[in-house]
């Protein structure tokens, strides 16, 4: 082992909107900085962004919205949303809707999974849904509430940001 002390002499005006990281992956210490995109005029331009352009999409698809919550009511029992658990910004926790995609209590079996792709679980609705990703259009609502951004990062449910955790 060779040890190496680093000190930093930090420009302080010129790190305000810089967000430094520390990971450490068997007892050695890697340090990052970069900009931080959730603060300042860049925090302000992206909310803006996704005020107009999530509102938009819901005035401009709000029959496309009935048809399919008609369509999953219809053509399986159970409610038309699923409401999902998911780790926003900062850890801060949201329940995210989709439109159902798979029968009632799917995962009452196999417990939290990520779907795959021939996902045995989903009707014949869910699939094309899914396939288009129209399932998902109903997070546009947690965009207006600014839960998350049209342009990322993604909100992962709680289980799998704590297996990441272990993981990595």
């Amino acid at each position: 082992d060779v040890l190496v002390e680093v000190q930093l002499v930090p420009d302080i005006p010129n790190l305000a909107g810089m967000r430094l990281e520390m990971l450490e992956i068997d007892a050695t210490v890697f340090l990052s900085l970069r900009r931080n995109p959730h603060c300042g005029w860049a925090r302000v331009a992206k909310r803006a962004m996704d005020l107009a352009l999530a509102g938009a999409a819901v005035v401009l698809l709000a029959p496309l919205l009935a048809a399919l919550a008609a369509a999953v009511k219809l053509t399986s029992r159970g409610p038309v949303l699923y409401r999902q658990p998911r780790c926003g910004l900062a850890g801060r926790n949201f329940q995210m809707p989709k439109f159902r995609s798979m029968g009632v209590d799917a995962e009452h079996r196999t417990g939290p999974v990520w779907a795959a792709k021939n996902d045995g679980r989903c009707t014949r609705l869910g699939r094309f849904m899914r396939r288009w990703s129209l399932d998902e259009l109903p997070q546009l609502f947690n965009v207006l509430a600014g839960d998350m951004s049209l342009v990322g990062p993604r909100p992962e449910r709680d289980v799998f940001v704590q297996q990441f955790r272990k993981q990595i």
